[in-house]
């Protein structure tokens, strides 16, 4: 089976994919090297064609398209199942800003160039302070990952094999998350398989095996990402920004 997960920054897909790639008994996910999508809003051939040429049995991740564009690859790839996973945006830019200043900042790699600059500008700031003044000072930026976010939550409703699957079930009860995986996805995997597919997603097997050391730190590429985590670091001022930009593209 080709199980193609098309995602967003810092939703959970790494998660997803490791609970995937437990269940079909493959040692790690790849990652999609997929250029832009094609005409019309899908993908091209040329990607197509790569994941017609990846082995039978394979999990791709990608953050070059979403499960919309990705839809013309039902008609030639045979057996392909795309699934996609949901969580709450505030939640993600959270996510997103630690990673920016902390992971790639640890490891010196530059963010996007909004990001980067309030890096740069603002050392001495506490991560908390840091994220909020990122989202009242650079709008434009936050609004840009919002429609994005936006693109990558809209599941074609009615379509045969499109899936999505909750990050609040992944953090709160793993095992319901693999069965819903199984479910969705119709597998039929040993208990090995299942189980192997649980221990995969626990925080610290996913710690031990994302995080590395970078001059001396831990390089936190794994967080414990509880729902709703947003509400211990944005403040009030900061979910009102966010508020303000979802209505303006929800009214456009």
């Amino acid at each position: 089976m080709k199980i193609l997960v098309p995602t967003f920054t810092r939703v959970g897909s790494t998660m997803l994919c490791e609970a995937l790639s437990g269940l079909i008994s493959v040692p790690k996910y790849k990652h999609l090297q997929a250029e832009s999508p094609g005409g019309q809003g899908g993908i091209s051939k040329a990607v197509i064609k790569q994941i017609q040429d990846y082995p039978e049995n394979v999990v791709l991740k990608t953050h070059n398209f979403t499960v919309r564009q990705a839809l013309p690859a039902f008609e030639v790839v045979d057996g392909l199942r795309i699934i996609g996973i949901r969580r709450d945006f505030k939640d993600v830019i959270v996510s997103n800003l630690l990673y920016q200043r902390n992971c790639r900042g640890a490891q010196g790699l530059n963010s996007p160039k909004p990001v980067q600059e309030m890096i740069e500008a603002y050392p001495q700031l506490d991560d908390k302070a840091w994220m909020n003044l990122v989202i009242d000072t650079k709008r434009k930026y936050v609004e840009g990952q919002m429609r994005r976010w936006m693109q990558f939550q809209h599941v074609v409703g009615g379509m045969e094999r499109i899936y999505q699957v909750e990050y609040e079930l992944a953090v709160n009860n793993k095992e319901a998350f693999v069965d819903e995986l199984i479910d969705r996805l119709c597998l039929e995997p040993s208990e090995k398989q299942r189980d192997d597919a649980i221990e995969r997603i626990k925080i610290d097997v996913m710690a031990e095996k994302y995080n590395h050391k970078a001059s001396g730190k831990t390089v936190p590429f794994v967080r414990t990402g509880i729902p709703g985590d947003h509400r211990n670091w944005l403040d009030p001022e900061a979910l009102y920004v966010l508020d303000q930009v979802r209505t303006k593209i929800m009214t456009k």
